[in-house]
């Protein structure tokens, strides 16, 4: 359901900004915002990887200068932890490895191109990119050693911003991640699969520069 809906909000701003949609003055701003995650699993190589879906943060850098051309740098974080375990009734692992809970941080740096549209107060917009998304683990007693290692993302969004005065507003927005899935215990084979994070988000931009004038 969630691929459909983001699917129809992309279709509907493409066909817009195709249609001659106004062009937009340049636009510079700041924003926070908070997210959740929901993480799927993965298993291969009598590996099964889970990891729990956790809260975190994100900052961003955004301009737009037209209704197809807008990007954004931004950085992330939230702290998750991941269990590696066998996979029920495998053996190519020593049978004894019992299911290893890890403590994770994950970071991610990310670039993304952003096309958007102008509805009075509300500006809905799409953006896709690339991000370095970092995977730090914590040594414990149960697991000393552990890998600390960086992935790429792919990223894929859509979401909107509302105006609650003219430097200031409201930024709601949906993004999906998908990478491989990070082989964080070296006692454990790799799953050698790609995942996915789905991060629902809420904050607030803030306006930067000269405003255009009223006519």
């Amino acid at each position: 359901m969630r691929m459909k809906a983001m699917r129809a909000v992309i279709g509907v701003i493409a066909v817009a900004a195709l249609g001659g949609v106004a062009a937009l003055g340049q636009r510079t701003d700041i924003s926070g915002s908070y997210f959740k995650t929901f993480n799927a699993s993965t298993s291969g190589d009598d590996t099964e990887q889970t990891t729990t879906n956790s809260s975190g943060g994100v900052a961003g850098w955004r301009q737009i200068r037209s209704p197809l051309l807008g990007y954004e740098m931004s950085f992330a974080y939230n702290p998750e932890n991941q269990t590696l375990s066998p996979v029920k009734g495998a053996c190519g692992l020593l049978c004894q490895n019992t299911p290893t809970p890890l403590k994770v941080r994950d970071m991610e740096i990310a670039g993304d191109w952003i096309a958007s549209m102008n509805l009075g107060p509300v500006r809905p917009f799409i953006l896709g990119g690339l991000g370095a998304l970092v995977f730090a683990t914590s040594s414990t007693a149960i697991a000393p050693d552990t890998n600390t290692l960086a992935r790429v993302a792919y990223i894929g969004g859509a979401g909107a911003d509302i105006a609650l005065q003219p430097r200031f507003g409201l930024r709601v927005q949906y993004r999906e991640s998908f990478y491989k899935a990070p082989n964080l215990l070296p006692v454990y084979p790799p799953t050698g699969k790609y995942t996915q994070t789905g991060e629902p988000m809420a904050g607030v931009y803030i306006r930067l520069g000269a405003l255009p004038k009223a006519h």
